[in-house]
């Protein structure tokens, strides 16, 4: 008895054989995009700081996160001029002044750590560098960016004149190989710019903005930090590169001069 073939049923559906090939090469694998590191800000700074001052006061060793963060770019503004205009703009650190007959507004802001500060003899072998310049981070208990609120009226003539002893700053270490173009060699940054009529100079103070990389010391550490006993606060210092320095004018938003380095 012969069996006739049987009619493939309606629900089934032929399968094509599939091409790999033809489909691996249709998809595209994923694209890897590199992410972007924002730079650290001033309290990703300060927090560093801190563990450093930290593990030096413990004698404990510095945390690692803190020694990867050599390389890694950052951007901090330090406020000036809070007080008002400057006479002595030669003698301070940062200042401004301002020419109402002309409308002139003059920024300056000035290195103030070199290589004669006495305590780099204890941070870092001061004789492997030709030559050291860096800021102090001042009010360094305070993440703000900007003057303080009332500081004209606030601050009595004496408190602005009276010397602080600043425990948190930053520092570039030129070697002698180091060109001599990257250094400011005692010159201020300064720039002078013509305000609109009817403007108000220094309403907020303003800011120098700088901006590079965390660097390292000799001995290949981002931070150093050291103090005279265990009963006062650390001083501490980070290595840096800088890439850029600014004026900006925090009321507005407005970058009032720069310099690319």
């Amino acid at each position: 008895m012969s069996c006739a073939p049987q009619a493939p049923d309606q629900n089934e559906t032929a399968q094509a054989p599939v091409n790999e090939s033809a489909v691996n090469a249709a998809v595209p694998p994923p694209r890897i995009v590199p992410a972007t590191i924002p730079p650290l800000d001033r309290q990703q700074l300060l927090a560093a700081i801190g563990a450093s001052s930290d593990a030096f006061a413990s004698r404990s060793p510095v945390p690692e996160d803190v020694v990867a963060l050599a390389g890694r770019p950052f951007q901090i503004k330090l406020p000036f001029g809070c007080n008002g205009p400057s006479d002595e703009l030669e003698s301070n650190w940062a200042g401004w002044s301002y020419d109402s007959r002309t409308r002139a507004l003059k920024l300056t802001a000035r290195v103030e750590i070199t290589k004669a500060l006495p305590m780099l003899a204890q941070l870092v072998q001061a004789d492997s560098y030709d030559a050291v310049e860096g800021f102090w981070i001042r009010r360094p208990w305070t993440s703000q960016e900007v003057c303080p609120r009332n500081a004209r009226l606030s601050s009595s003539p004496s408190a602005v004149t009276q010397p602080d002893r600043q425990t948190v700053g930053f520092v570039q270490l030129f070697g002698k190989d180091d060109p001599r173009t990257l250094r400011r060699g005692g010159r201020p940054y300064a720039a002078t710019i013509k305000l609109d009529e009817g403007a108000h100079p220094g309403a907020q103070g303003y800011q120098l903005s700088i901006s590079g990389r965390i660097g390292a010391f000799s001995d290949r550490q981002p931070i150093h930090c050291t103090a005279a006993d265990a009963e006062v606060r650390p001083v501490c210092l980070v290595a840096v590169e800088l890439t850029r320095v600014a004026f900006d004018d925090p009321e507005s938003g407005v970058n009032l001069s720069e310099w690319a380095l």
